[in-house]
């Protein structure tokens, strides 16, 4: 697995980039997944949309 410019590990069987929670496909410019942390935002909580939350705390 050879690391690109950024950081990402690539996986050479696949051609996908690892992205520590999901993967890239660099050829497309796009993840080939959702964001996980964007599934427990929710329109009502508008705080948890926030990704720099503990920051503030």
């Amino acid at each position: 697995e050879v690391q690109k410019f950024t950081s990402y590990e690539r996986d050479t069987e696949s051609g996908l980039n690892f992205a520590q929670a999901r993967m890239f496909a660099y050829n497309h410019g796009r993840f080939t997944s959702p964001d996980p942390l964007a599934a427990r935002a929710t329109p009502f909580r508008p705080q948890s949309w926030n990704l720099y939350v503990y920051v503030i705390l």
